[in-house]
């Protein structure tokens, strides 16, 4: 490629590490929280040691007619790396340009963490350089402003040990709690850092 594109912004909250990661597996906040799809697995979980990934797509019929929204569709690959780690792929097919966006999660102390946000758009010979410029802070933006609107619910979510699944996507997130106990000294009481 002949070169990347790249903005970042930080943010600093009370929370935890998993909460932030977790929200990846969290399919149906998409259609309430960011007013797009709803998000579905199109592959099955991989947690290969400290990587948990899968790919996903919109579902826009996943919700009844009269509360669909009208947003871009988008479909990509969603990766967690440890517990300080999370990328996305999601790009729209309306959207010329690939983008990667990252959020490195870092404590500062028991109740504080600091994200740094990132946005990548990489120029190739298959991408319109001046499209690409044109297009990234209006693709950084959108992806700032929804993490601002996860940092509302981040900063005052509690931990539900058991949560009550409502459908078969939704146990993406049992799986994501039994990979991430890894990261903890006693895998057998993750809570325990809460």
């Amino acid at each position: 490629f002949r070169r990347v594109l790249f903005r970042s912004t930080r943010r600093t909250l009370t929370s935890h590490p998993q909460e932030i990661l977790e929200n990846i597996t969290d399919f149906a906040h998409f259609h309430f929280v960011h007013r797009s799809h709803m998000i579905e697995p199109i592959s099955e979980v991989s947690s290969d040691g400290n990587v948990f990934t899968y790919r996903a797509r919109s579902a826009p019929e996943a919700v009844d007619p009269d509360v669909r929204i009208d947003a871009i569709p988008v479909e990509g690959g969603v990766f967690a790396y440890g517990p300080g780690l999370g990328v996305n792929t999601m790009t729209a097919q309306e959207v010329p340009v690939p983008q990667l966006t990252r959020v490195y999660i870092t404590p500062i102390n028991d109740r504080e963490i600091t994200l740094l946000c990132m946005v990548n758009v990489r120029i190739d010979e298959n991408i319109d350089e001046a499209a690409a410029e044109a297009l990234m802070p209006v693709i950084s933006e959108a992806v700032f402003d929804q993490i601002d609107a996860d940092l509302v619910i981040w900063g005052h979510k509690r931990y539900v040990e058991h949560p009550a699944f409502q459908n078969p996507q939704e146990r993406m997130i049992g799986a994501f709690r039994r990979w991430f106990t890894r990261f903890y000294d006693d895998p057998s009481a993750p809570t325990a850092a809460r």
